[in-house]
């Protein structure tokens, strides 16, 4: 892997590019891909099949063959086959609040005598 800095980001180039799938956040469509590099906010991917007629606005970025590590995007430009994906960020009203857990009883205390 190589590193390179375009303006600000900071992205890292792969020699051999990762396999990945884009996949329509309804899951009605998937294509297989590959990802050329990868910043904090967004990747480079060449897709390998059309993308005539698919809702490129947000997807999933799938990068392992079972679904477990995926990420939300949007699509941040497009060349041919080759894509942009900016990685989704939650924003400061959707961010997840810990749940308050109840205060632990403490055990009750048999009279001494």
């Amino acid at each position: 892997m190589t590193g390179s800095d375009f303006g600000l980001e900071r992205r890292v180039a792969f020699e051999r590019h990762i396999e990945a799938h884009i996949m329509g956040i309804d899951g009605t469509w998937r294509r297989r891909c590959t990802m050329a590099d990868i910043s904090e906010n967004g990747a480079s991917l060449t897709v390998d099949e059309t993308l005539a007629d698919l809702n490129l606005n947000e997807f999933f970025l799938v990068l392992s063959s079972n679904g477990a590590v995926y990420r939300r995007c949007a699509l941040e430009w497009i060349n041919g086959s080759d894509i942009g994906a900016k990685f989704a960020t939650q924003t400061s009203g959707a961010k997840k609040r810990p749940v308050p857990l109840s205060t632990p009883r403490e055990p009750e205390q048999k009279p001494q005598g």
